[in-house]
């Protein structure tokens, strides 16, 4: 309809400004919390059936660290005494062949030391430490994994387990992912590879991490309507 003179811009109240092509510059603001990275989770199992007869501190609570090597229960299984009898039978007889194949299996059961016993002369034990190979943070399940029945349990003592049942899950305790939820009206500008600036509840602006965005959830959050960044 024309251009307004200052003057008359001032009088109306109206603030003009010279419409320009180029990028777009948005702030979307969204909250989220800091949890474990799900990709270094690792579990732990028992290689042979039995009963469970004593926990020791991996497996008494979630939070625990765990190194390669640590005892998580003592199993009391009929199968690992009969393989120790049948290795010190075979022992006795020099059947260097049936050794080697026991041996085996004892490793793949990952209770080497169980056999080198035997080896050295002890007598069979019914009762065995199952020890961590892996290391890492004791955790129960991961935010929304499961129904919170089945993976957020540490083995009982007394509970019965069959072979390549989960004993431990453990995650890198330095590997941390910021999961934010971003309100389904905003979602769609973001894209993977966009800067993020970071700040805490306690500790405020946080200028000194750098940050992108990693992974946009494709599917929408119908509970909250936002999506997962």
């Amino acid at each position: 309809a024309g251009e307004l003179s200052r003057v008359q811009a001032d009088r109306m109240g109206v603030e003009v400004a010279t419409v320009v092509e180029g990028p777009a510059r948005m702030t979307v603001h969204a909250y989220g919390a800091v949890r474990y990275d799900e990709r270094t989770e690792q579990v732990v199992v028992a290689r042979v059936a039995g009963r469970i007869t004593a926990r020791h501190p991996a497996a008494l609570h979630p939070g625990v660290m765990v190194a390669a090597g640590d005892p998580v229960v003592d199993l009391y299984s009929p199968e690992v005494f009969a393989a120790q009898g049948e290795l010190a039978a075979a022992v006795k007889l020099g059947d260097a062949r049936t050794i080697r194949a026991l041996s085996d299996r004892f490793g793949r059961w990952n209770l080497g030391p169980v056999a080198q016993a035997i080896l050295d002369g002890g007598e069979p034990v019914d009762t065995v430490t199952i020890r961590s190979p892996l290391a890492g943070r004791v955790i129960l399940a991961l935010p929304g994994e499961g129904d919170g029945t089945t993976t957020a349990k540490l083995p009982q003592v007394g509970q019965e387990v069959m072979a390549d049942t989960a004993l431990l899950r453990l995650v890198d305790p330095q590997a941390l992912m910021l999961v934010i939820h971003v309100p389904e009206a905003r979602a769609h500008f973001l894209r993977e590879g966009l800067p993020v600036r970071l700040s805490s509840d306690d500790r405020g602006e946080l200028p000194e991490i750098g940050a992108r965005i990693a992974w946009v959830a494709p599917e929408l959050n119908l509970e909250i309507r936002a999506r997962e960044v």
